[in-house]
């Protein structure tokens, strides 16, 4: 299915039956880890895999846009808008596929870490969060 040189890394931690069941098939489960290795880690990955669908947006999936790392991510209605490489309504099927299509594929990876990257370069600056919370105001005053 994927190189034996792939790792798969698990960020974050669970009830332990769980973490075993992602040990026990060759991931590395890191545990709760800080904002600073998250961001680490997630800036040098390959692609940032996100299975929660109500979740919210997760700052992870911003992080790893504006590093430049490519995100599959389960459908949810808080994605909408954003460039995400790819997403999944059934995990066992479309996952795996999503994934190998992806790093199989350089051009759209390199595509899809630039639109991240440009995203959040254009979206998530002080002056464009300013003027996102200046037009909200705006219309609340004229409301």
């Amino acid at each position: 299915m994927f190189p034996k040189s792939s790792r798969f890394v698990w960020i974050g931690d669970g009830d332990s039956r769980r973490r075993h069941l992602l040990e026990a098939h060759g991931w590395e489960v890191t545990g709760w880890l800080s904002r600073s290795q998250t961001v680490d880690l997630v800036a040098r990955a390959a692609v940032l895999l996100h299975p929660a669908r109500y979740e919210g947006m997760p700052f992870v999936i911003l992080e790893a846009l504006a590093a430049g790392t490519p995100v599959i991510a389960a459908r949810a209605s808080y994605l909408e808008g954003l460039p995400i490489a790819a997403s999944f309504d059934r995990p066992a099927y479309d996952l795996p596929a999503a994934l190998r299509d992806l790093l199989a594929d350089e051009t759209r990876w390199h595509q899809a870490s630039r639109k991240g990257i440009d995203f959040v370069e254009h979206r998530y600056t002080r002056e464009a969060q300013g003027e996102a919370l200046s037009r909200i105001y705006r219309l609340a005053i004229k409301g």
